[in-house]
């Protein structure tokens, strides 16, 4: 990543950019991000995610225009809370696990024999350690306390939180109550401790809960509810594991479970299902993307359009995660692992959940060559707004898509954009013969029936035409 600071003239917000590279080598161009400090530290990310390779017509520079997707950044307080605290944190500690005396039952008694069947992992604003397992560590026992040593072979920063959790928690243990407890650096004596008045395993399933760091005359961070909802044509219950792992400006949650249920006021049997759930973490701040697990005990087909994220109580902001794919579950294979990245984050709840379904009938053209391996992407502007960029990967009539004289047919899910007026289709170039030459594109708006032809018949190409990899085209 590479950071540069621009001096000029105040036009506003910037709505498109136009990136030139001269002679050299080939440039891959993921994204950039534009801070505007006069708009109060907003951020607005061009996605690109293709190739910018030297020309071999007589233009001198290869280039892209690329769309704005506006990203408002959230001052969050976990934000400020890390900022300019330092601590190394390599060495020695003792995790202190103090006995609750109210508490004599048998089942406590027996609760409290496994302790040491918990696992841990602690994170710092340098990083975040491996699952440590307290199984095996050296410890010291009394009637009120135990006491492990935990060593760290590397400076993890500021510690921030703690996951606590279990390993095949279903075959040996039936519950672990845990009230307080403390660690120690044994050589600076820097001291923090965690609250937590939690049984394992939690009413919904989750195995894992997540604790705020709480040093002296230091606020911790929040432990928030993030509320999660899935939009799928399909009836979720096929499946039999549905996890997230959800990424953000501090840190990540690990992998937790997800426990769906579907609102009483969506239907089943429409074309687009509702499905909701939510999990407990330590502020995230910022979402950046989420990581999916799937996994079904009989074999079939799970279609996910969307997933949106929100902070309750709170009504913005809404982090959307764009999918569109269908996933081919087989019981007898290893669970499906996606990585989403941040589609766009929209200010309300309003018309989130009014996704619209597209379908997109792609012709590529019956000339020698014409097919690509390539990743096509595409973003849909109408009256009202414009898409994200939208990987067309899933074509519903070939398992190989964008061979030559082929027509593809894909589903996708996405936000109003109103009247289309045009779009921007394209693909990152790469593979071997990476050109393509596309005829026309027709797209039709599920919730009116209303049909748009974009004709294009012309190489997408590095070596054709005007070396353009990407072109808009308009009704």
């Amino acid at each position: 990543m590479d950071i540069f600071q621009v001096e000029a003239v105040d036009f506003g917000t910037v709505h498109e950019l136009v990136v030139e590279k001269g002679k050299g080598s080939d440039w891959h161009l993921e994204k950039i991000v534009v801070e505007e400090p006069t708009l109060g530290g907003k951020k607005l990310l061009f996605m690109a995610q293709t190739w910018l390779r030297d020309r071999t017509d007589k233009k001198k520079f290869a280039s892209v225009t690329l769309n704005v997707t506006e990203i408002k950044e959230r001052k969050s307080k976990a934000s400020s809370l890390l900022r300019n605290q330092q601590m190394k944190s390599e060495g020695l500690w003792k995790i202190y696990f103090t006995k609750c005396h109210e508490d004599s039952s048998e089942e406590f008694e027996k609760s409290w024999e496994n302790i040491s069947k918990l696992v841990m992992i602690f994170y710092g604003t340098n990083g975040k350690s491996e699952p440590i397992s307290l199984d095996g560590k050296r410890r010291d026992q009394s009637k009120n306390h135990i006491t492990y040593d935990v060593h760290f072979p590397h400076d993890l920063g500021m510690f921030y939180k703690v996951t606590l959790g279990l390993h095949h928690w279903r075959e040996s243990i039936s519950q672990l109550s845990l009230h307080h407890c403390k660690i120690q650096n044994t050589a600076t004596l820097d001291t923090f401790s965690l609250s937590t008045n939690k049984t394992l395993p939690l009413l919904n399933g989750d195995q894992w809960i997540e604790l705020p760091v709480e040093w002296p005359l230091r606020e911790p961070l929040s432990v928030v509810t993030y509320h999660i909802k899935i939009f799928s044509s399909d009836i979720l219950s096929k499946i039999n594991l549905l996890c997230v792992c959800v990424y953000g400006d501090n840190g990540d949650t690990g992998d937790r479970p997800v426990l769906l249920s579907l609102p009483p006021e969506i239907q089943q049997g429409k074309a687009k299902e509702l499905f909701t759930g939510q999990i407990d973490a330590v502020d995230l701040g910022a979402l950046n993307k989420i990581e999916l697990r799937i996994r079904s005990k009989s074999s079939c087909e799970v279609d996910i359009r969307a997933l949106h994220l929100k902070e309750a109580p709170k009504e913005e902001p809404v982090y959307i995660f764009e999918v569109n794919e269908t996933f081919l579950l087989d019981a007898s294979k290893p669970e499906i692992r996606r990585e989403i990245p941040l589609s766009s984050v929209t200010k309300d709840e309003g018309g989130v959940e009014n996704l619209e379904e597209y379908i997109i009938k792609v012709y590529t053209g019956d000339k020698r060559g014409a097919g690509t391996d390539a990743n096509v992407h595409i973003i849909l502007f109408g009256d009202k707004d414009s898409s994200q960029l939208i990987q067309l990967n899933k074509s519903l009539d070939h398992r190989d898509p964008f061979e030559r004289g082929k027509t593809d047919t894909f589903k996708i899910n996405t936000k109003n954009v109103g009247r289309l007026q045009k779009i921007e289709i394209g693909h990152d170039g790469k593979g071997f013969g990476s050109g393509w030459f596309l005829e026309k594109v027709e797209i039709t708006d599920e919730s009116t029936s209303e049909q748009h032809c974009f004709s294009c018949n012309r190489w997408l190409a590095e070596d054709e035409g005007d070396g353009h990899t990407v072109v808009q085209l308009y009704v």
